[in-house]
C-alpha cells in the first residue's frame, strides 16, 4: 500500500522475468498485489522456490507490504489494534463512510472501532466535532490543520485511544479540487499524511482508504512515514 503498481515494477523488473517461479503484479483501488507463481513435484518443492523470491521482494519493498494472501489493510489495523488494546475513532469527509465500513467488516474488528463520523463536506466539522472556524479558513474551508483539530476531536469525544481524520472535497476530482488531509491523534501526538489530491469514485476512495489505514498502521509499528 502507499505505492503504485509502476513503481513496483520497477523495483523488481528483474524477478518479473523469473520463469521458475514466476512474478507478477495485480493493481486494485489503493492497494496492488505481487504474485508468486512455482512449479514443482510437490507442494514443498514448489514452496522452497518461492521462499528466496519472497524473501527478495520483502527486501526489496519494505514497509510498503502490509499482509499475505487474502489480509485486507483494514484486517491487518484491526489486528494490530486488538493486540494492542486499542480502539480507534474516526471523522471523515471525501470517503462517505466506507473508510469505517471496510474496518467494521475487517477481521478482529470487534471492539477496536471506537466511532465513527460521517459529515458531507469540512464545513460540518465545526457543528459536529467543534473545530475552530479559524481552522476552516483557507483553501475551500480544507486545510491540514482542520484535519488536526478534527483527529484530536473525535478522538476525545469516544474516549479512543487514536483518532483519524480524512477530511476532503465534496467532490475530489472537480478541476482545482483542494487536496484530502489526513491526521492521526495519538495522545498528545498528531501525525500527518502527506496531502493528496483527489479522485472520483470507487478507485479514488479505495487509494485515499488505504493511505489512511497506512498512516495508522505505520504508527502503531512504529514505523517512518514512505518515501
Amino acid at each position: 500500500s502507499g505505492i503504485g503498481e509502476s513503481a513496483i515494477g520497477a523495483r523488481i523488473d528483474d524477478l518479473m522475468r523469473l520463469s521458475n517461479p514466476t512474478v507478477g503484479t495485480a493493481a486494485h483501488p489503493g492497494q496492488t498485489d505481487v504474485r508468486i507463481t512455482a512449479k514443482g513435484e510437490s507442494e514443498e518443492e514448489a514452496l522452497a522456490l518461492i521462499a528466496p523470491v519472497e524473501a527478495e521482494l520483502r527486501r526489496r519493498l519494505g514497509d510498503f507490504v502490509f499482509g499475505v494472501d487474502q489480509e485486507s489493510i483494514g484486517d491487518v489495523v484491526n489486528h494490530l489494534l486488538a493486540e494492542r488494546g486499542l480502539r480507534l475513532a474516526l471523522v471523515e469527509t471525501v470517503t462517505q463512510g466506507q473508510l469505517a465500513q471496510d474496518l467494521a467488516r475487517a477481521v478482529d474488528s470487534h471492539g477496536s472501532l471506537a466511532g465513527s463520523v460521517i459529515l458531507p463536506d469540512a464545513e460540518a466539522l465545526g457543528a459536529a466535532l467543534g473545530v475552530p472556524a479559524e481552522a476552516l479558513a483557507g483553501a475551500g474551508t480544507i486545510s491540514q490543520e482542520a484535519a488536526e483539530q478534527a483527529a484530536v476531536a473525535v478522538r476525545r469525544a469516544y474516549g479512543a485511544d487514536l483518532g483519524l481524520a480524512v477530511i476532503g472535497p465534496r467532490d475530489p476530482g472537480a478541476p482545482d479540487a483542494p487536496p484530502v488531509f489526513m491526521s492521526l491523534s495519538a495522545g498528545d501526538r498528531t501525525r500527518n499524511g502527506l496531502p493528496r489530491p483527489g479522485r472520483s469514485g470507487v478507485s479514488g476512495q479505495g487509494w485515499l482508504i488505504h493511505l489512511a489505514l497506512d498512516l495508522v498502521r505505520r504508527e502503531l509499528l512504529g514505523l517512518p512515514a514512505p518515501e
